[in-house]
């Protein structure tokens, strides 16, 4: 066990050992591995409402990238985080991260210890520092708990997190989210190394593998450690709760990278076995890329083909709650319907990044910014923001000179929204909950107000746009981009067919047509309409399979009485593929963009 704070962190490690073999694998490769992880680790840590100042400790940190970005800043100045993992390297360069992150956030404490040790020493210190807070708020492990390789480690690790909860004082709400890695196409994926591995005729390095032996969980497993180690019925309500992240590959290439990432440890267990059969000179970087080509041929073998191209790969995993009984904590009771739309949610952050960075979407970007006006020292609201992606943009033009406040009414998209102003180190941001049929505290406070795609959504436009207009200082102007979704067409020799599908789509809109009534309305609500303009947005296939196309094919497999028959749909997409192969597909949507002042 080791302890150290970023102050004192070590020099450099001594270089790797001559029997090592470094693989080398793209950076790309690298930073989209670590990006997955944090998809998962971001949705975990939603069950968790940051309290300021919190006392975390974070089992399994790695590299720290997510520790400091995600669990550090969210505590905030007075917070404290125990980082602990069994890899100096990694420490090293969490110590690192922390030390450039020291000017804005003390209170990072590196601790060396192997989790499944039953040696107690690291906690039992923990236990004595978090104790002049009050003890530790959050235990927080994402994808690590599962590397152990035997029930008993799992036990031992858990007992330790039990002793860190006990320490806690009555009014705290000690919690513990542990995310496992689950079966979903994983499952396939081992089996397709395991296969390869006999192809090869490297069986004799895979003698002593321990392999993965928690890979596959189900949750009455977890349930039981989870009980063992302590975690009664009694004192503790544990939840276990599953999800899914479906990663999808370009090409077979980026299957293999990933295989060479994600499946290190059957790279390294040749190796290492090499070593101890003293055949370290049979094994080359060729053996490790004809392994991986290999392992991600035999998992193709086993797909069957998608229209778009791509390669899925799922990845079920397990999340589980621990929190005290007898405390009423802060956060939300999860339920299986609640873990679900958490799930929805994150694809629907996905689908909003997205649509954000469409070509078509980014060329009309630089008219709306000249629209906006952006002078030093103005304040603007972004109503309906999302995720941030024009609000962060729009606040990189203005620098320091101005302020951006940003609502939405999905609570998770705005902390997702503050998480990155916070990594983008972009201070003139402002990331609230708000409904924009509700900006009464916003009255007057604004020199100009900015809505895309939102009014679209509203349930009373009319009423929005009063709203919105009533949020605007004397002579305030604004811009407001709505598509109309009647506009909507395709290239298609069944045109009868296209035409239900289109107004099919709009019906599942709150306001399809809004875009084109966008004066009317803001003229009607007291505003002045200085300019109007309509963009056409021409998508091609990949754009409108996350657009439209993807939908379609799912109300022709629901057999939706709105649009055409199932089988006249099939022939329809059918056409649509078929155009995108030989260059005829066409899609197109009008967008409108208004200017307006609101009349004093």
């Amino acid at each position: 066990m080791h302890f150290q704070s970023p102050g004192n962190a070590p020099g450099k490690s001594a270089p790797h050992s001559s029997e090592e073999l470094v693989f080398t694998v793209p950076v790309a490769y690298r930073v989209v591995a670590a990006g997955l992880q944090h998809v998962e680790a971001d949705h975990l840590l939603g069950r968790y409402e940051f309290k300021g100042s919190d006392t975390i400790v974070d089992l399994g940190c790695g590299d720290g990238s997510f520790s400091i970005d995600r669990l550090l800043n969210g505590a905030g100045e007075g917070g404290t985080l125990f980082a602990i993992d069994r890899s100096p390297q990694m420490l090293e360069t969490l110590r690192g991260l922390a030390g450039m992150a020291l000017h804005k956030i003390p209170g990072v404490i590196s601790v060396e210890a192997d989790l499944g040790n039953p040696d107690r020493s690291w906690v039992e210190d923990i236990v004595q520092r978090a104790g002049a807070r009050g003890g530790v708020d959050l235990i927080f492990s994402n994808a690590t708990l599962h590397h152990l390789y035997s029930r008993e480690q799992q036990i031992t690790v858990l007992g330790h997190c039990l002793k860190l909860m006990e320490g806690a004082e009555s009014h705290k709400a000690p919690m513990a989210l542990f995310s496992f890695a689950g079966a979903g196409n994983y499952q396939e994926l081992i089996g397709a190394a395991e296969k390869a591995r006999s192809e090869l005729q490297l069986e004799r390095y895979f003698a002593n593998w321990k392999g993965y032996p928690l890979l596959r969980p189900t949750a009455a497993l977890y349930d039981a450690i989870v009980r063992e180690a302590g975690f009664d019925q009694q004192g503790w309500q544990v939840e276990i709760e599953p999800t899914e992240l479906v990663t999808l590959f370009n090409d077979e290439e980026e299957l293999i990278q990933f295989c060479r990432l994600c499946l290190r440890s059957y790279m390294n267990q040749i190796r290492t076995a090499a070593v101890d059969l003293q055949e370290s000179s049979t094994i080359t970087e060729q053996t490790v890329s004809t392994f991986a080509a290999r392992i991600a041929a035999n998992y193709l073998g086993q797909l069957e083909d998608r229209p778009d191209g791509k390669i899925p790969l799922a990845n079920r995993n397990l999340e589980v709650a621990i929190r005290r009984r007898s405390v009423s904590a802060r956060v939300s009771q999860f339920t299986s319907g609640e873990s679900v739309q958490l799930a929805h949610e994150d694809q629907l952050v996905k689908f909003l990044d997205t649509v954000s960075n469409l070509p078509e979407v980014l060329a009309y970007k630089p008219r709306v910014d000249h629209l906006l006006e952006l002078r030093p020292g103005i304040r603007l609201l972004d109503a309906g923001a999302g995720v941030g992606n024009d609000a962060l943009r729009i606040a990189r033009l203005m620098g320091e000179t101005g302020s951006v406040v940003a609502i939405d009414k999905n609570s998770y998209r705005v902390r997702i929204l503050a998480q990155r102003a916070l990594m983008q180190e972009i201070k003139t941001v402002l990331a609230e909950p708000g409904d924009i049929l509700d900006l009464a505290r916003f009255a007057g406070e604004f020199d100009r107000f900015f809505v895309e795609r939102t009014l679209i959504h509203v349930s009373d436009p009319a009423r929005a746009i009063k709203e919105l207009l009533n949020t605007l200082k004397p002579g305030g102007s604004f811009v407001v981009v709505e598509p109309d979704f009647s506009s909507v067409n395709f290239a298609s020799s069944d045109r009868e067919c296209t035409s239900q599908i289109v107004h099919a789509r709009a019906s599942e809109i709150a306001n399809p047509t809004i875009g084109r009534e966008l004066s009317r309305l803001f003229a009607a609500g007291g505003a002045e309409i200085l300019s109007e303009e309509a963009v056409p947005l021409r998508h091609d296939y990949q754009a409108s399979q996350l657009l439209d196309l993807n939908d379609i094919a799912q109300a022709a497999e629901r057999g939706d009485s709105r649009y055409p028959s199932p089988a006249r749909l099939k022939v329809w997409l059918s056409e649509q593929s078929a155009r995108a192969r030989d260059g005829t597909f066409e899609s197109l949507t009008m967008m409108h963009i208004v200017k307006g002042t609101k009349h004093s």
